[in-house]
């Protein structure tokens, strides 16, 4: 089974389930890979609210900066289907740790809203975050089709087994 496929029999049981259960929901698949784990606010027949999506893995465990920033460039190249394309924006070479944001973020009367992708060696994660004038930036939900959700879990998985 594909991990697209995967993922939208884990969104078909969700959505089931959720008329008896208020979320979040949150569901762990094992992929070739590793685990990867995504948490939902709400679901039903065409979208989602989504708090995060994570690939865990060992398969990055030995990695180097340039390697990592390579991932970063090939995941910014795939995830053009985003509301606002993602590039890296700061290299911690210590921390290992590529971060990498919606560049521009969207802008409007309510802040500004961008997704944010950290590539580590233990993985891959995406969450969506808001940013009010003279606030802390807070996490929110990104509302998401079922086809994107499975889109960007096949993406993270391709993208490390391409390394």
């Amino acid at each position: 089974m594909t991990v697209s496929n995967l993922v939208h029999a884990e969104l078909a049981l969700i959505e089931k389930g959720a008329s008896n259960s208020s979320g979040p929901y949150v569901a762990r698949l094992d992929v070739s890979l590793g685990t990867l784990e995504f948490e939902l606010t709400a679901v039903d027949s065409m979208a989602v609210n989504l708090n995060y999506l994570q690939l865990s893995t060992s398969h990055l465990t030995a990695c180097g900066t340039e390697e990592l920033k390579q991932l970063g460039h090939d995941l910014a190249e795939r995830l053009i289907y985003l509301l606002e394309p993602i590039t890296p924006i700061e290299i911690d070479p210590e921390g290992a740790t590529i971060q990498m944001r919606s560049n521009p973020p969207r802008q409007d009367d309510d802040g500004t809203r961008y997704y944010e992708l950290l590539v580590r060696r233990s993985g891959l994660g995406l969450r969506r975050y808001v940013k009010m004038p003279g606030a802390v930036r807070q996490e929110i939900a990104g509302q998401l089709t079922r086809d994107v959700v499975g889109r960007l879990a096949t993406d993270f998985v391709a993208t490390i087994e391409k390394l």
